[in-house]
């Protein structure tokens, strides 16, 4: 009996790297889709209640606004020790 040395992949063996590398992608592409769209666990409300009691930000649109806006933030005095802040960042 002879035999022939056969060099390569089958057709059986192709199909199920091919199988494998499709289901590959498409448990990729479903990580990357959850991650781009928001659900509803963690959207941000854009229709926020005009009774909130936090105050809003002046728009910064121009380089007068941005420059009065590092002043009073120079002026302003923050002491870290009478914030949680230092709490906050470590907290990540």
């Amino acid at each position: 009996m002879n035999h022939i040395k056969q060099a390569g992949f089958s057709a059986v063996e192709a199909l199920v790297i091919l199988v494998v590398l499709a289901g590959l992608a498409g448990v990729g592409y479903v990580a990357v889709h959850r991650m781009q769209t928001p659900t509803a666990d963690n959207a941000v409300s854009v229709n926020k209640s005009s009774t909130s009691s936090e105050p809003t930000a002046p728009a910064i649109t121009t380089t007068s606004d941005l420059n009065q806006a590092q002043q009073v933030l120079d002026s302003s005095e923050l002491d870290a020790a009478d914030t949680d802040l230092n709490a906050q960042l470590n907290s990540f």
